[in-house]
């Protein structure tokens, strides 16, 4: 019996404590923008201040500098590099996967895509950004709202060819998991593992 009464005092005082919290806390966090974004600690703030970029490590670490600037950790994610893509984009590449034709292509010095848009229509994509060098390439096609899409056709450098990463799969415009839709993002996809100390800065209120 007074096991029991110990508890439901025990009880009361948990139940109080929570009480208050709410009482005098909850109101703040309700008053809060859900949408804000979170601000970096003053810690990045300083850090990226100062961040100098990969070169400024030359200097004083020369041979492994060196080691590190061909690796596959420096060429995670990077920009297009003509003297090394190019041969990704050659016209004689076409690309069957699903019940798509799709295919790349030079034109006027620009690297382009030609498969469906979110509309369903065929047109011609620049990527601007790639990811990895070997043993596959994707690429980072810009979208509205500040996004990238990665798509799903991927280049091979060893045989050379293109092909689709999910294989016989036919995804389609309006499926999350198409190209176009929200589950191949950079932010979704790409981000966590193709960088370092990534800020994604995703607003939900204007959706960018």
């Amino acid at each position: 019996m007074k096991g029991r009464r110990l508890l439901a005092v025990a009880s009361l005082l948990v139940a109080g404590g929570v009480a208050f919290f709410v009482l005098n806390n909850g109101r703040g966090l309700l008053r809060k923008d859900p949408h804000a974004l979170p601000k970096a600690s003053k810690a990045d703030q300083a850090l990226f201040a100062t961040y100098g970029g990969s070169p400024t490590c030359r200097s004083c670490h020369l041979d492994a500098y060196r080691l590190w600037e061909g690796s596959h950790h420096a060429m995670a994610e990077r920009p297009i590099d003509p003297a090394i893509d190019s041969v990704a984009f050659q016209s004689h590449f076409r690309i069957r996967h699903g019940s798509n034709r799709d295919y790349v292509q030079t034109r006027r010095g620009r690297f382009e895509i030609v498969t469906l848009g979110p509309d369903g229509r065929q047109r011609a994509y620049e990527p601007e950004r790639v990811l990895a060098v070997n043993p596959l390439r994707q690429f980072l096609i810009p979208f509205p709202g500040g996004r990238y899409q990665t798509t799903e056709l991927a280049y091979d450098p060893n045989h050379p060819d293109w092909f689709n990463v999910y294989g016989d799969e036919d995804r389609r415009p309006g499926e999350w998991g198409h190209w176009t839709g929200r589950g191949m993002t950079w932010n979704v996809m790409c981000a966590g593992c193709h960088n370092t100390r990534v800020r994604k800065n995703y607003n939900a209120a204007t959706d960018t």
